[in-house]
């Protein structure tokens, strides 16, 4: 495993390259522990099969390696890239990316993008590799600063995810994410959510969404290892709901950190 040094080791996530051959995850280190560990890796080696990646590290190994690494992290809270590829594997501390509090307070802008996720990319959305040019692309399409992220639409205009992130919306009391088969990253905190909400009590259930069932929603958020649940107040102008975050979003919102504080 190769290990890099205290200063080459933190670094922006934006400044990580993945050459060809390489597949990545992201992990999120609670001072010093890390959350969901064993599900990133499994998604690791579930990327590394379908992207073709040859490795003979085994599973067990990998996580041994990551354990260690937390370890010698200390009470650090911030994130961890893995990267496995046919050179062998790299962990890099990278520090966790600081979002403004009055975007959790007030919930953040989105817009659609006019791209759409092209059928070649059907199977590479539910692997994290280098081949991310759809999410770049639409990243660059946000015309203002106040445009949080962008949403990305299938070919049939439903609603896919963000650019880096899970969708949700709570419509009667009910949260509604898009299917995985429409080729949407099987995202290791929506699931966590998925699994909080129905703990909680709270229905939660899988279906098409269409730009419609945002506009028109009580509470919309996005999930992902970084932000954890970012609450929504505008999609393309539109207000959703009558304030953001809503209930059920705070709910949420406060069951997960239960969560963390228990690791």
């Amino acid at each position: 495993m190769k290990r890099l040094s205290e200063a080459a080791s933190r670094q922006p996530l934006s400044d990580l390259t993945h050459p060809a051959g390489e597949v990545f995850e992201t992990l999120r280190m609670y001072e010093g522990r890390v959350f969901r560990a064993e599900e990133h890796v499994d998604r690791l080696y579930e990327s590394a099969r379908t992207g073709g990646v040859r490795t003979r590290l085994a599973r067990s190994r990998v996580k041994a390696q990551l354990s260690r690494f937390a370890g010698d992290c200390g009470r650090r809270n911030g994130l961890v890239r893995i990267m496995l590829g046919e050179k062998g594997l790299k962990l890099v501390s990278v520090p966790g990316r600081r979002y403004s509090p009055n975007c959790y307070k007030r919930g953040v802008c989105l817009r659609t993008s006019v791209m759409k996720r092209s059928g070649a990319r059907f199977l590479l959305s539910r692997m994290k590799s280098k081949d991310c040019l759809t999410g770049v692309m639409a990243s660059s399409e946000r015309s203002s600063k106040d445009i949080f992220d962008t949403l990305l639409l299938t070919n049939e205009g439903h609603v896919g995810e963000g650019t880096t992130s899970n969708v949700f919306i709570v419509k009667g009391g009910v949260i509604v994410t898009p299917p995985l088969w429409e080729g949407i990253l099987d995202g290791v905190t929506r699931r966590a959510v998925m699994e909080l909400a129905s703990r909680e009590g709270l229905k939660v259930r899988e279906d098409v969404l269409l730009r419609h069932d945002l506009y028109n929603a009580d509470e919309g958020f996005l999930t992902n290892t970084s932000m954890e649940i970012m609450p929504v107040s505008y999609v393309d102008g539109r207000r959703i709901g009558r304030a953001a975050p809503g209930p059920v979003t705070r709910r949420l919102r406060h069951a997960f950190k239960s969560v963390v504080a228990s690791l």
